[in-house]
């Protein structure tokens, strides 16, 4: 159940992708992980090095070939919050979305169509 009084509430429905995107971070060219679920505002990224809470970041989103006409998506995100994943090595991080240009917007809904499925 869900208590209304937490701070980093999702208002919209995340969608799983049945592909890997692969997230990296635009300005040290590292890669951070791979995307789980995502909406137009926000993500949740899960990887082996720990994203910074309370840290701000501009992500390039890889897309696979199988997603048709988009290539990679671009975006700023605040990271709300980083936790410990069943699997020891890796780390959850939920981010929100920030900074997104009018054709990223589009190029989510294009991936939530082709590959998304409700979570």
């Amino acid at each position: 159940m869900t208590n209304p009084d937490t701070p980093h509430r999702r208002h919209l429905h995340r969608y799983e992708l049945t592909c890997p995107v692969e997230v990296f971070d635009l300005n040290s060219g590292a890669l951070l992980g791979s995307l789980v679920n995502i909406h137009e505002e926000g993500l949740l990224i899960v990887g082996t090095d720990a994203i910074a809470e309370d840290h701000v970041y501009q992500l390039v989103l890889r897309l696979p070939d199988t997603v048709k006409n988009i290539g990679e998506i671009r975006l700023g995100v605040d990271c709300l919050w980083v936790g410990d994943a069943q699997d020891a090595t890796m780390r959850w991080s939920g981010c929100q979305i920030i900074d997104l240009s009018a054709e990223a917007r589009d190029q989510i809904r294009q991936l939530i169509e082709q590959v998304g499925r409700q979570s």
